[in-house]
């Protein structure tokens, strides 16, 4: 939530829950649950109708007015769930939003399963590194020789020669 607000700029909040499951006939497994609201900037009249394309928004625009009641209402309402119907089964996901937020016809999405992906790559950071000429690929070169990096996402580290990365870099054949 406070990435959201000091990142983003975009009033966001999260209802989370886990614990076991533990429904008759099923073997006892995790599960977990959780809402997200995020309060969308609104669109200049002009953009929605097709007319233009709008007026930018500056960030005091974004909870003004009714939008800031129906923030404050919508997230009274989160307030009413409880975990278990967060974690289920007993209450399925489409009924749960629906029973919170009827009146703002939520869109449901399709079922994604959750699952972690880099997209990071030794290519990725040499072509990052490609923009740098011998002299700052050699201020980057640690004591023992080596240029490294770390994906700040998934922890990759990279260890490369310094002749084999900038914008003068050697090619596989040492020319």
């Amino acid at each position: 939530e406070a990435y959201f607000a000091q990142s983003e700029q975009l009033p966001t909040r999260f209802q989370l829950s886990f614990g076991k499951s533990s429904t008759p006939g099923v073997a006892e497994h995790w599960r977990a649950g959780g809402v997200m609201l995020q309060h969308m900037p609104k669109a200049s009249p002009l953009a929605a109708s097709g007319e233009g394309t709008g007026d930018l928004l500056a960030a005091d625009d974004l909870l003004e007015g009714d939008a800031s009641e129906n923030w404050n209402r919508v997230n009274i309402l989160l307030d009413t769930v409880e975990e278990i119907e967060l974690i289920g089964p007993q209450v399925p996901p489409n009924d749960l939003l629906l029973r919170l937020f009827h009146e703002e016809v939520p869109r449901v999405f399709d079922v994604q399963p959750v699952k972690f992906g880099c997209t990071c790559s030794e290519e990725r950071v040499r072509q990052s590194l490609s923009i740098y000429s011998a002299r700052d690929i050699k201020t980057m070169t640690t004591d023992e020789g080596r240029v490294t990096a770390d994906c700040q996402f998934c922890g990759t580290h990279y260890d490369l020669d310094p002749e084999s990365v900038g914008f003068e870099a050697k090619d596989n054949n040492g020319e």
